[in-house]
């Protein structure tokens, strides 16, 4: 009995050797896309598809916990504690059925970024997906307000029609995409479904809102609706300013830390706040 019992915890709780993906509610949408938006170069994907996420009054169905995240969390200034999770949303607009993956940060380690867009894209495939659409930041010198979006796909069809109805360029040298906004839709094939990447211009800057507006623009054109932006620069003032206070706790942390343990260097939260950033 004391065998069988322990079994049975194992599958109701997670014991994090893996990442573990805590349903809140089961959707099944067949033909539905994801749009994913993770801290990054500018910020702007996360900005944007946190913007989306709010405005299209977007549900929170699942949330992703992983050992491979920083081991520290957050207290909040109400009081709560909570630790770096990705969080995936569903909203079905003008019947579009749409999924979104935002979060905290990008796990530390090559074999961890793996591992999650795994736990994501099985996931999504579970749900119905069909197509996987991530963003980033493209560093571009001498940018403009008017910033162009670069399109990468694992479909050549998907690719010629997107190009066609968006109006986006196709990227005309190599570019390297670091982290899981490159992974995810790389990896999506393996998982039955088609991957696409869009990479916006910008300036490198900490916080780029004009960026961010590109994106939530375009994915307005792929939903076939039109999504206020009105209050995205004041969100991205917003973001900067807590990454600046995480800045300054964090270092006060290290001190702390050095003071303790001389020469030592604690790289994982040096790291962690890299990925916020």
């Amino acid at each position: 009995n004391l065998k069988q019992s322990t079994s049975s915890l194992k599958s109701i709780y997670p014991d994090f050797t893996a990442s573990f993906v805590r349903v809140k509610k089961k959707v099944t949408a067949p033909h539905s896309i994801l749009l994913v938006g993770l801290p990054g170069v500018g910020f702007a994907s996360k900005l944007a598809v946190d913007h989306l996420v709010k405005q299209l009054k977007a549900e929170r169905i699942a949330t992703i916990y992983s050992p491979h995240f920083p081991n520290q969390v957050v207290a909040t200034p109400k009081g709560n504690l909570r630790p770096f999770l990705l969080k995936f949303y569903y909203k079905n607009i003008n019947g579009k059925k749409l999924f979104f993956l935002t979060g905290d940060l990008q796990p530390l380690t090559v074999e961890g970024q793996y591992e999650l867009a795994a736990k994501a894209l099985q996931f999504f495939s579970e749900a119905g997906g069909e197509a996987v659409y991530s963003m980033a930041g493209l560093v571009t010198h001498n940018v403009g307000q008017d910033r162009s979006i670069h399109l990468s796909s694992t479909h050549k069809a998907q690719l010629k029609q997107l190009k066609k109805t968006l109006l986006l360029k196709i990227n005309s040298a190599y570019i390297p995409i670091v982290g899981m906004a490159g992974l995810l839709p790389t990896l999506a094939p393996l998982y039955r479904l088609k991957g696409n990447c869009l990479l916006v211009e910008t300036t490198g800057e900490a916080i780029d809102a004009v960026a961010a507006v590109k994106l939530v623009e375009t994915v307005g054109k792929i939903v076939k609706a039109k999504i206020p932006v009105v209050n995205l620069h004041r969100k991205a003032q917003a973001a900067k300013s807590n990454i600046e206070k995480m800045s300054k706790q964090v270092a006060q942390e290290q001190q702390a830390q050095q003071a303790v343990f001389p020469g030592a260097a604690p790289a994982e939260i040096k790291d962690a706040l890299s990925y916020i950033r």
